[in-house]
């Protein structure tokens, strides 16, 4: 992994967070490692409003889907669509998911 890379993913996470008006994010396909993705959601828990996201195709783990069940369980978040499509989540990553959606 290049140096810059996981700063350049947590400065995206932190303006990507403070928005106020992003409702969509799209983030298929990418090749972000998951360090740096667990990185960029915790950077993205001052953003409460979004309402669809796209994270497929992108290998994510249950590592990764504990950071995100983090997020989507904050409260006042009014998510309505998520796309986990084609990733390397277990049956536990998704028990864990499942919980979290709940408190969505």
């Amino acid at each position: 992994m290049e140096p810059g890379l996981s700063t350049c993913v947590e400065a995206l996470g932190d303006a990507l967070g403070k928005n106020k008006k992003l409702e969509v994010l799209n983030m298929k396909k990418n090749r972000i490692k998951m360090t740096n993705y667990c990185e960029f959601w915790d950077k993205m828990k001052q953003n409460k409003h979004l309402k669809k996201i796209n994270v497929s195709k992108t290998d994510i783990n249950d590592i990764v889907i504990d950071k995100l069940t983090e997020y989507i369980s904050m409260s006042n978040l009014k998510l309505i669509e998520l796309d986990l499509s084609c990733n390397l989540i277990t049956d536990a990553g998704i028990t864990v998911l499942c919980n979290g959606l709940k408190m969505n």
